[in-house]
């Protein structure tokens, strides 16, 4: 005969062992949850987003001189700056150094010595009286007729001392680049653009501000009228600076520069057909210091851009 105490311990244990598989929590899966991950302390999100042609923000110029009544136009390609809406500025496009074009106040993009982004933004930092800070573009764009960094046209506009202190954007020229590009970028008020923002005091901080954060990338999507070419996603590091010190010491020394590398290569839908590209469950990082700049490509015809981007910057130090 089995012994009464080890019948009764049986029992004891088939019955806990029922009231556990009763109690059992089903797998979270079964269920149908997915899990969130929320961003810590620190973490600050990051949009952009185009929803048609040339409103994609390529560069934002601030004057920094003296004059009430100082002015800035693009016409077919050409920048051209005014103390007074008349009179040229003459610390634009000095004949004597490095000529982009024969106009003294009118910096010709299509010049072989400002017909690059980096080059330009050095033509304009070279004066004491504007200073020009790129966004959604690479250094090494072409800024020339058909180039990746051509703008579109701007009516003349008075940005003097007291005249719209944020500076003034310029934008991407879709039919004649055939391209929109965006990027992510700091800012005390985050996603807004404004040139103070990548100032310190009265100068131009050294890395605009992008030193001690890392941005990544969650979601991108873009829709275009037109016929999908190669196009990329980049992290970019701008540096401005004398070589070697990354200080700021006056106009004459400054200097832009910047390293830019593809990490993602894609080619676009079809025409009026969104891209998507989803790195949720595995986010796309840039280094350290590094800006996200996103840019979609099309041949023949670019119109109807819907173009947004969403992701996060954190502190790194």
């Amino acid at each position: 005969m089995r012994n009464p105490i080890f019948r009764s311990l049986g029992l004891a244990f088939a019955s806990l062992a029922a009231i556990m598989m009763i109690a059992a929590p089903t797998p979270v899966s079964a269920q149908g949850y997915r899990v969130v991950v929320l961003p810590g302390g620190g973490i600050t999100s990051l949009s952009s987003a185009v929803t048609a042609v040339d409103t994609a923000p390529y560069y934002v110029l601030k004057y920094v001189g003296t004059s009430l009544g100082a002015t800035v136009a693009v016409t077919t390609f050409d920048w051209i700056f005014t103390t007074d809406g008349t009179a040229v500025d003459t610390t634009i496009n000095v004949q004597a150094t490095t000529p982009c074009g024969a106009s003294v106040g009118t910096l010709d993009t299509d010049d072989t010595d400002c017909d690059t982004v980096t080059e330009l933004v050095n033509e304009v930092n070279s004066s004491t009286n504007w200073r020009l800070i790129p966004l959604a573009v690479l250094g090494t764009d072409s800024t020339k007729t058909a180039g990746l960094a051509s703008v579109a046209d701007v009516a003349e506009t008075t940005v003097g001392s007291t005249s719209l202190p944020q500076g003034i954007k310029f934008f991407g020229d879709s039919s004649d680049n055939l391209s929109t590009t965006i990027a992510l970028y700091p800012g005390k008020a985050p996603n807004v653009i404004d040139a103070r923002d990548f100032f310190q005091g009265t100068k131009l901080n050294p890395t605009l501000g992008y030193e001690g954060y890392r941005q990544s990338l969650q979601f991108y999507s873009a829709t275009i009228t037109g016929t999908a070419a190669a196009s990329g996603i980049h992290c970019v590091q701008p540096t401005f600076g004398v070589p070697g010190t990354g200080a700021v010491p006056g106009p004459a020394s400054i200097t832009y520069r910047e390293t830019s590398r593809l990490v993602f290569a894609f080619t676009g839908a079809a025409t009026t057909v969104a891209k998507e590209l989803d790195f949720k469950n595995g986010p796309l990082f840039c280094n350290s210091g590094e800006k996200l700049v996103l840019r979609v490509i099309t041949t023949a015809t670019h119109t109807a851009p819907i173009v947004q981007a969403f992701g996060y910057s954190e502190p790194t130090r």
